[in-house]
């Protein structure tokens, strides 16, 4: 009889045993299925998001290739002493030392000459030497074999002679200053060529603060080169170097 209980209670505590084993494996496996689905929400959120990106990476390349024909490269060449269009840089002589060292230990920076800017001409951006430089320019309209290219004033302005490259390599030597605006730095040159694609226009009155723009151009002479941002402000009266006049 004794024995028979101590059976009983033995099978008692190997059941209760077996229960516990069992609530562990099923809630250490409940555990495991719930940290499997969390991670594969989250796998399955940043490829939505990496979808999204690559999304906008096509965005920038498709622009890119819509808009890069229209993208040239200006070399401008001005006559000593022309003025106008001969504005100063917007470097101060601790931007250009880095560029351009005291040598000579007059406390200003060696300027070469010909480059204009603080310390490359005389007043008002004027220069007592040839100019050459370059600057970038977008074809905005055609008219047969007729184009129009935006760009600067500091640019274009007062050039005496100018050569344009296209983005297909074509050199065109013809171009004409048609008119410049020193307060908004903006200048527009004809050329005369074939085959040409001109960037398309937009609304500035549809812009709002933080959309996405990019930029094209032709820094130092590299054609197709880009970048993007985004709109920071709007209706800045302000001209664009800071100028008030």
């Amino acid at each position: 009889m004794q024995m028979t209980k101590s059976l009983r209670k033995s099978a008692t505590v190997l059941a209760i045993s077996g229960l516990s084993i069992a609530g562990w494996a099923v809630g250490s496996s409940l555990v495991d299925n719930v940290r499997f689905a969390r991670a594969q929400e989250v796998v399955q959120q940043n490829r939505q998001d990496l979808a999204t990106s690559e999304s906008l990476s096509t965005v920038f390349r498709k622009v890119g290739k819509a808009v890069e024909p229209a993208v040239v490269n200006i070399q401008v060449h001005k006559k000593p002493g022309a003025a106008g269009g001969n504005r100063a840089l917007p470097f101060d002589d601790e931007m250009l030392k880095r560029f351009f060292p005291d040598k000579d230990g007059d406390g200003k920076p060696d300027v070469p000459e010909g480059f204009g800017g603080p310390g490359g001409g005389g007043e008002d951006g004027d220069s007592p030497f040839e100019q050459v430089g370059t600057g970038s320019g977008v074809i905005m309209e055609t008219s047969g074999s007729t184009a129009y290219v935006l760009t600067n004033n500091h640019v274009a302005g007062g050039a005496s002679e100018m050569i344009v490259t296209l983005s297909d390599g074509r050199r065109i030597e013809n171009a004409k200053v048609l008119g410049t605006d020193p307060k908004s730095d903006l200048a527009v040159v004809k050329i005369e060529a074939d085959r040409l694609i001109p960037a398309p226009w937009g609304d500035s009155e549809q812009l709002a603060k933080g959309d996405w723009i990019m930029s094209f151009g032709s820094p130092f002479g590299y054609v197709g080169s880009m970048t993007h941002g985004i709109v920071s402000a709007l209706n800045r009266q302000a001209g664009i170097l800071g100028e008030d006049e």
